[in-house]
């Protein structure tokens, strides 16, 4: 959503972390012929504006499992298991 400051960071020892709306969260995940493997998330439980609580709880049902990723310039965009949705990221 415009507006609502994310990140999500890949660390080179296979964790994954950020905040994609409310709360922090972290959890392994591994890259494998352009599929994104994630493991557990975990995440702190704050309480948000719903807006922000929609936009969070959207990206972990899309970050779940095994999902097909897309890298065109600075762009990532990771697909859904069913490719119907996804999360855009741009590197800043």
């Amino acid at each position: 959503m415009p507006g609502i400051e994310t990140n999500l960071t890949f660390g080179k020892d296979g964790q994954a972390s950020g905040n994609l709306g409310c709360n922090s969260f972290s959890g392994d995940y591994e890259v494998k012929d352009g599929n994104i493997v994630f493991g557990p998330v975990v995440s702190t439980l704050m309480a948000c504006p719903e807006l922000r609580m929609t936009q969070e709880g959207t990206a972990f049902k899309v970050m779940t499992g095994t999902v097909r990723i897309e890298v065109e310039s600075s762009m990532l965009t990771i697909f859904d298991a069913s490719g119907t949705m996804a999360i855009i990221l741009s590197r800043k």
